[in-house]
């Protein structure tokens, strides 16, 4: 309540700078390349990496089957064009985000059959992470709780052991710093 006020103030004492406001954005986005990606990463059978859309916040997790020890990158530069052949999404954040006014998304793993993803994403922006867990062939996706509890896990980070049925992560302490390491092999 007490932000939303401050929030309301500042913007009724810089209204007169509105126009600079959206003059500077302008000039910042200009500068900037909006639709982009990251250098592919090989992982497995797999190339990794993340994509940027002009007109969207957030990140895109892609990934694209590794043919070869190399790559070559023939992109045109536009949104609909694949940066590998066989590119496929394995995490859109601008979906998670519709209808939440806030979305962070912290360590993405892939497990070691490649076929389940972990991440942790915090929807409040007070860093408490929830882990979920995607089924990359089905698209389920499970939000993890406490065992014998609805609560939702709130974590630090989260790790794949080393097979798809084990997950390692940390929880916080009361002052928020990591405290605990847990295994976890009934997250289904």
């Amino acid at each position: 309540e007490h932000l939303k006020s401050e929030n309301e103030y500042s913007q009724t004492v810089t209204k007169h700078l509105k126009g600079l406001q959206e003059t500077l954005y302008k000039e910042f986005l200009s500068s900037i390349q909006e639709t982009d990606y990251s250098t592919p990463r090989p992982r497995g059978d797999y190339w990794y990496y993340s994509r940027t859309f002009e007109g969207s916040s957030y990140s895109t997790y892609c990934r694209a089957p590794k043919t070869t020890d190399t790559y070559s990158i023939d992109w045109d530069g536009t949104k609909q064009s694949p940066i590998l052949p066989g590119e496929e999404i394995y995490l859109d954040v601008n979906e998670l985000a519709k209808g939440k006014s806030y979305c962070s998304v912290g360590s993405v793993k892939a497990s070691p059959s490649k076929k389940l993803l972990a991440y942790i994403v915090d929807y409040s922006g007070d860093e408490k992470y929830e882990i979920h867990v995607k089924n990359l062939e089905t698209g389920e996706d499970v939000a993890l709780t406490e065992v014998g509890s609805d609560k939702l896990l709130e974590i630090d980070g989260v790790v794949w052991g080393k097979d798809d049925e084990t997950l390692y992560y940390m929880t916080n302490d009361e002052q928020h710093r990591p405290f605990r390491l847990f295994q976890r092999k009934d997250w289904k």
